[in-house]
């Protein structure tokens, strides 16, 4: 392995790092909660640790539950974590879904090809 593809991957990995906390943190702003930078991360890691576990299909439940919990750890209530942590996974189940639908129509495929059983 050469050097290079390691610091390009770390150099990658901590775009995507930085990216994810700061989406947190203007979601949290967007919904009004006092939720400071370092604790974007700390949610950031809770989250990360609730797709580790076996679960649901989408991670549902367990995504909300490890977020909500973290948000509370941080002093933020259920009432006003819950929200922000469903539209944090809603907004990644568009964009993924987004960028499925793409990447279909880029290799030429429709969801009839992928269903049809011929």
């Amino acid at each position: 392995m050469q050097p290079q593809f390691v610091i390009e991957a770390m150099a990658f990995s901590i775009v995507i790092w930085v990216t994810e906390g700061t989406f947190l943190y203007l979601i949290s702003r967007a919904f009004v909660i006092p939720l400071t930078y370092a604790g974007a991360y700390f949610l950031l890691f809770a989250l990360g640790l609730s797709v580790t576990l076996p679960q649901a299909p989408g991670f549902v439940g367990t995504f909300e539950l490890f977020g909500v919990t973290a948000l509370s750890l941080l002093g933020i209530p259920k009432s006003q974590g819950l929200p922000v942590v469903l539209a944090v996974h809603g907004i990644q189940f568009i964009f993924i879904a987004i960028l499925g639908c793409l990447a279909l129509w880029k290799e030429g495929l429709s969801f009839q090809n992928l269903t049809s059983t011929d």
